[in-house]
């Protein structure tokens, strides 16, 4: 009996190294599923697009306007002279306002292209998260299977005993009772199971049922040493909206200072222009626009000025927020670790090898029935504590890189 015990809490890793042999491990898997998410989400993809689209508009907002074409013919005159004249004019803004616009529209993007990375990070938090939640509940129904295996070798040797007399009828209903809370407690966690795949595949723009290969040990990622929040996505975002504000700001202040049209334009004795004797004079034409009325200028600037300093607050409050959040899960990461070398290390040899002493008395008719109920009862909530701790580690370690921005450097 004592060998049985061991070879069905050692079957995790027998199951482990069978697996080992297909093409991934499981964080190998993890990462391929990862790439394809990163394919394939709508809600990424469309974030590229609009980044892409967001590329475009320095093109169409800091260039020159198009040129316009002025022409005159008099169709009726008193000395009977046919006078045609043409200019061609240009609109001219202020010096450095094209390049300032192109300037604030490039920032723009890459606003737009801050916020296609935090849809990444998401994403790939999100794909992580699920993952981990998968395989807890894959993992607990494999230790109640072991378990209700081990119920199952403790029902034979009742069994053997009721016909020797040493053993009654209430041990085999008590040993009945286990394994039907067991089985109850499985199918729970299959539907469980079942629902998290369906919410895995979606993640992943993928038919719902989709098989989805699980692995009995769960790789442990490498915790960061140390990460900064202004690696963050969001917070990066922030950054590059105060760019933008400033530029804007700029721009304002360009806003408030003249612009020119300029032309030129050729007269002559009807529309003869192909023979330059028929051309009568050349002129050059400068139109200045003065902003006269500087209220609504002003406004402009304050405007662009209030919007930097509300970013430099936000950028605080942001940097605040995210450094209390890495604080907290780097607490809950030491927890975590702590409790896995407990369940790992001490707890669970401690009540395997009071199980397996309790099961050789039990065949030796010297052991009762309850402490080995018990034991078991002990042993399989354990298995699974250890489970939950390892899941959690992970889950604050997927926390922390989400928070420093490392999710897209690792997996992208």
């Amino acid at each position: 009996m004592k060998y049985l015990i061991t070879l069905i809490f050692i079957l995790p890793v027998f199951a482990f190294s069978v697996q080992a042999q297909s093409p991934a491990t499981g964080e190998e898997a993890l990462r391929m599923h990862i790439q394809h998410a990163l394919e394939n989400n709508p809600g990424v993809k469309a974030d590229a697009s609009d980044v892409e689209s967001a590329r475009l508009e320095s093109t169409r907002f800091g260039r020159l306007g198009n040129p316009m074409v002025e022409l005159e013919y008099d169709v009726w005159s008193r000395d009977s002279m046919d006078r045609f004249s043409m200019m061609v004019m240009q609109s001219l803004p202020w010096f450095g306002t094209l390049s300032t616009n192109r300037r604030y529209y490039d920032q723009l993007a890459d606003v737009r292209s801050s916020v296609l990375q935090q849809s990444q990070n998401d994403l790939i938090r999100e794909v992580r998260l699920s993952w981990y939640m998968m395989h807890e509940t894959y993992h607990h129904i494999f230790t109640l299977q072991a378990n209700l295996e081990l119920l199952d070798s403790i029902e034979k040797q009742f069994l053997t005993r009721l016909e020797t007399g040493r053993a009654t009828q209430v041990d085999l209903i008590r040993i009945g009772i286990e394994q039907d809370e067991i089985i109850n407690r499985i199918s729970g966690l299959e539907n469980r199971l079942r629902y998290q795949k369906t919410q895995f595949n979606a993640l992943l723009n993928r038919d719902k049922d989709t098989e989805i290969e699980l692995y009995h040990l769960l790789d442990a990622p490498q915790a960061p040493e140390d990460g900064q929040v202004t690696s963050n996505p969001q917070f990066m975002q922030i950054d590059k909206m105060r760019d933008v504000a400033q530029t804007d700001e700029e721009r304002a202040r360009l806003e408030g200072l003249p612009n020119f049209n300029v032309g030129l334009g050729m007269m002559s004795m009807g529309p003869g222009f192909y023979d330059p004797n028929r051309i009568d004079a050349v002129m050059v034409r400068v139109d200045i626009g003065l902003p006269v009325y500087r209220s609504q200028y002003r406004a402009r600037r304050q405007q662009a000025n209030i919007q930097r300093r509300q970013t430099d607050e936000i950028r605080q409050e942001m940097h605040n927020r995210l450094s209390a959040d890495l604080q907290e899960n780097r607490m809950k990461l030491d927890t975590a670790l702590r409790d896995i070398n407990m369940y790992r290390y001490q707890l669970i040899p401690a009540v395997r090898r009071a199980l397996d002493l309790s099961m050789e008395s039990l065949a030796g008719g010297r052991s009762a029935f309850e402490e080995i109920i018990q034991l078991q009862r002990q042993l399989l909530d354990l298995e699974m504590k250890l489970n939950e701790a390892e899941t959690q580690r992970n889950t604050v370690i997927t926390e922390l890189d989400y928070l420093t921005g490392n999710l897209i450097e690792n997996d992208f």
